[in-house]
């Protein structure tokens, strides 16, 4: 994997869009982008898989938190089917993290 393309994937694992991974990392547009982060994807060890779920279940939990704070202010219709989501993935990340081998 070239440095660039380990770049690539750690900016998409950060939350960035291929839009934005192009742009930083001078690609011609998002597809450049996009075909990087899928090198560096390819390349890179199931030890990382968990650092990528405790990542993913912290976004999880910061969306969450910010769900709550809506629904507490009474934008419950809107929020509700978002929030169970959040829930739901929460719940899928920390089974897997808790059981690797599990799919």
């Amino acid at each position: 994997m070239t440095p660039k393309e380990q770049r690539a994937y750690e900016l998409r694992l950060s939350g960035k869009t291929f839009k934005e991974i192009a742009k930083e990392l001078k690609y011609a547009d998002a597809s450049g982008a996009y075909q990087a982060y899928q090198r560096a994807r390819e390349v890179v060890s199931l030890d990382n898989l968990g650092e990528w779920r405790l990542l993913e279940l912290e976004r999880l939990n910061v969306i969450q938190s910010a769900l709550w704070d809506k629904a507490l202010e009474g934008n419950i219709p809107t929020i509700t089917s978002a929030f169970f989501e959040v829930i739901l993935k929460n719940v899928r990340l920390c089974i897997r993290i808790s059981f690797p081998t599990f799919n």
